[in-house]
């Protein structure tokens, strides 16, 4: 999960990376998601660039995974956050 990337070199760098390999490109999670979707987006996991509000709001309401269970490495093995 990258969080807190706002400026779009740093996402087009990232996607820039991750393009030349193997690896599906990460979702970028706006406020254009629905709640369920993101939720279902969460579950399925992958690499994901998500807003600091999204994230706190989707943890508060509990759309993602519990604040423990988020730091366990079967859920959450990677949070890069740039601030």
């Amino acid at each position: 999960m990258a969080c807190g990337t706002k400026e779009r070199s740093d996402k087009d760098f990232i996607l820039g990376e991750l393009n030349l390999s193997d690896v599906p490109l990460p979702k970028v999670m706006t406020t254009e998601f629905s709640s369920s979707k993101r939720e279902s987006l969460y579950l399925r996991g992958g690499v994901l660039f998500v807003t600091s509000r999204i994230l706190v709001v989707d943890m508060l309401t509990k759309r993602l995974p519990t604040f423990v269970s988020i730091l366990s490495p079967e859920l959450l093995s990677t949070m890069l956050t740039k601030s």
